[in-house]
């Protein structure tokens, strides 16, 4: 396992884009190169010259998106602190990430769900922030992001019930784009029960989902297999398990045994191989040589204080 991933960290600069970054540029491989080094000098003085170098480009960088843009890099730093990586205050540190995306919030609502430009990529830098660990919180800017998150919570709210065009008041189809809302939107909601913000709001949404996808997931289904319905199963999974709910975790699994017989892992991504493999217990192995099988690799076993799935996983 150890060789498989030192080989996968070593084809990084061949398929990493040349943005910094999380799913494919460089702060995606710096994670996985923190990772690493907690065993190997080498990766680790390699990921600090490749975190200073992102540091130094970042005001360079235009787009808030999470894949590619600042979303993404400012969640990547709290969660390399958050689990001690790198020592930093990061409410200092991101200050002035903390102020953009408050601006950004408070005068524009996202165009979509997704966490890749969307409501949920939003929440998840919030919700990471929020739950920093720096020994004097900054008060004032713990009182903003929460403010920040009160307002998301709405906003997803809204689209997912009540607006014109409510994800959960149409018929759930097999298009890659709502299972992978609908999977995004379930993790993350199960993270925020914790935080008690607009927490009846956040309890009818997990209700709504949970019984969408139990409600999606009948024998039909299985007729009209497809491929993305793995990333459903895997959200009910986590959410389960963040929960502490036994029910979730023991359906997820009925569920995934009624379609295992129908799966190709040739066709299978990253994500849907990894989630696999958390319900059969075994090792897979990674068709695509990029990032997030590099990260998949390495995380597989490790018990982070906060984890790595939280981002991938949905992506």
């Amino acid at each position: 396992m150890d060789e498989i991933s030192t080989l996968s960290l070593n084809n990084l600069p061949k398929v990493l884009n040349h943005d910094l970054g999380l799913y494919n540029g460089k702060m995606g491989a710096c994670v996985a190169y923190y990772i690493k080094g907690a065993s190997n000098s080498r990766y680790k003085t390699m990921a600090a010259k490749m975190f200073d170098e992102i540091i130094d480009n970042i005001a360079n960088v235009e787009c808030y998106s999470f894949s590619e843009g600042l979303l993404g890099i400012g969640w990547a730093i709290e969660w390399l602190n958050q689990n001690n990586f790198i020592k930093l205050d990061t409410d200092d540190f991101l200050e002035d990430l903390d102020d953009e995306i408050y601006k950004l919030i408070m005068y524009s609502k996202a165009r979509s769900i997704d966490l890749n430009t969307g409501t949920v990529g939003r929440i998840l830098y919030l919700y990471k922030r929020v739950t920093a660990q720096n020994p004097n919180r900054n008060f004032y800017r713990d009182i903003c992001n929460k403010e920040c998150l009160v307002l998301l919570i709405d906003e997803l709210h809204e689209k997912l019930l009540t607006g014109d065009n409510a994800l959960l008041n149409k018929r759930l189809s097999l298009q890659p784009e709502n299972i992978s809302n609908i999977s995004q939107v379930l993790i993350m909601l199960c993270k925020l029960v914790a935080l008690r913000l607009n927490y009846d709001l956040v309890k009818e949404m997990i209700c709504k989902v949970t019984l969408k996808i139990e409600e999606f997931l009948t024998e039909e289904t299985v007729k009209n297999y497809d491929i993305n319905v793995i990333n459903l199963i895997g959200a009910w999974l986590e959410a389960g398990d963040i929960l502490l709910c036994d029910e979730w975790v023991a359906k997820s699994y009925l569920a995934y045994d009624k379609i295992k017989h129908l799966i190709s892992l040739e066709e299978c991504s990253s994500q849907q191989l990894f989630i696999s493999s958390c319900f059969q217990s075994q090792y897979c192995t990674y068709t695509e040589n990029d990032v997030f099988s590099c990260l998949a690799l390495l995380t597989r076993n490790k018990k982070t204080s906060s984890s790595f799935a939280e981002a991938w996983l949905v992506k």
